[in-house]
């Protein structure tokens, strides 16, 4: 196994016990995907942080939070299965932010 996939491996175990001990703490999570109470628009959140990605420089939490406005407004719109592919790049944008944090840390 590659050093790089190692690294990887350790980021997903990393998850799933987190994710162990959430289930853990909340077993019924949550009642509702979106806020029914909110007026936020994820498309328009989604559009004002595309807008500032766009103009650079480029940083994890600005795109990790394109990535969140992406899914909720896929979800918003009744596209379930878009939304579930932009959660899927947001663990993905989680993953090589972990590998950065790391890699910073040892310089």
């Amino acid at each position: 196994m590659s050093n790089d996939c190692k690294v990887k491996t350790r980021y997903f175990w990393m998850i799933h016990k987190e994710l162990e001990k959430a289930i853990e703490k909340h077993p019924e999570f949550v009642s509702s995907i979106i806020d029914p109470s909110s007026c936020v628009s994820w498309a328009e959140s989604e559009a004002r942080i595309k807008l500032r990605n766009s103009r650079g420089p480029q940083c994890a939490d600005n795109i990790l939070m394109e990535e969140v406005a992406e899914a909720f407004a896929a979800y918003q719109q009744g596209d379930k299965e878009h939304a579930l592919q932009e959660l899927a790049q947001c663990g993905a944008v989680i993953l090589r932010i972990m590998e950065m944090i790391d890699i910073n840390a040892k310089t």
